[in-house]
């Protein structure tokens, strides 16, 4: 019965210190997606890191890492041009630079 209690109990206090962390961030976040502003600004980034992934991956063709990226720059400047909604998320990871192990 004691060691059932003494579970409960740390369990209890557990989750009360847990319970920021399972809820998230407070505060404001950023939004989601970009305004056409901020797009027209992201497209300009893209398209000057559009060039080199190209020639990387023509370089590279034996790591599909290289051409994956190259592709994915290409994917977000078409959605851009058409005018569909981009996350920040899609483009960090589309302009982060490529480690190789």
């Amino acid at each position: 019965m004691k060691s059932i209690i003494s579970i409960s109990v740390g369990a209890a206090t557990l989750l009360t210190f847990a319970m920021p962390v399972i809820a998230g961030s407070a505060g404001v976040g950023r939004p989601a997606y970009q305004t056409p502003y901020q797009q027209q600004e992201v497209l300009s980034e893209l398209e000057e890191a559009q060039g080199p992934a190209r020639v990387t991956a023509q370089e590279n063709k034996d790591h599909p890492p290289f051409i994956n990226r190259a592709h994915d720059i290409d994917v977000l400047i078409g959605k851009i041009k058409a005018g569909e909604p981009v996350s920040q998320k899609e483009v960090d990871r589309a302009l982060t630079p490529i480690e190789v192990h």
